[in-house]
């Protein structure tokens, strides 16, 4: 009696292991990006623009071009219905004012994939002393933040920056504009950056 109990319970132990080991390998995405590099471009409106160039590595051929003719079915709707749910979520309007991309097979594998994106709404704008003080952010939203990365903020000519978070590994003057630089893993969620005009 005793051993066929320790046999029942070593099998039910076996078997929950092998279904999570099925799990496991069933909810494995079938991708990994490999390089992420972000520009966000703000000014003194509520307008944004956000230019991305992604490279994703997938595991098998019919998986990357798989994932093309989901893009090609219905890229700019999945957008819009994201900026929709994520204004919701936030208690602001999102507007996609324009959506385009492109890819780049690069082998049976690999997928570069190029985006940009003008959005209304991505900075909010309030008035403190007197003055507009403009708010570049979108809540928690994550960032492919990998080894191979950088996100870059843009900021118009003439910009006081009042915060930062989190702080960039760089800030560097282009021209009259200020570029603010994350490297690497630096940055997991979408940055906010506050800043006014001079």
């Amino acid at each position: 009696m005793k051993n066929t109990l320790l046999y029942t319970l070593i099998l039910i132990v076996v078997v929950m292991l092998v279904i999570d080991i099925v799990v496991m390998f069933m909810s494995k995405r079938p991708y990994q990006v490999v390089h992420y590099d972000a520009v966000y471009e703000y000014g003194f409106t509520d307008v944004a623009t956000f230019t991305t160039n992604t490279r994703v590595v997938f595991r098998k051929e019919k998986y990357l071009d798989k994932y093309i003719e989901m893009l090609s079915q219905g890229a700019t709707e999945v957008i819009e219905k994201y900026f929709s749910d994520l204004g919701e979520k936030l208690k602001r309007k999102f507007k996609v004012l324009s959506y385009s991309y492109s890819t780049k097979k690069v082998d049976e594998g690999t997928l570069d994939i190029s985006e940009t994106l003008v959005l209304k709404g991505a900075v909010k704008i309030k008035f403190e002393g007197g003055k507009k003080v403009y708010e570049a952010s979108l809540g928690d939203v994550k960032i492919n933040a990998v080894g191979d990365s950088s996100v870059k903020v843009v900021l118009p000519p003439r910009s006081k920056i009042l915060e930062v978070d989190p702080q960039p590994t760089e800030k560097v003057e282009s021209g009259e504009k200020t570029v603010l630089l994350w490297k690497s893993e630096a940055i997991k969620n979408f940055p906010k950056v506050v800043y006014e005009e001079e």
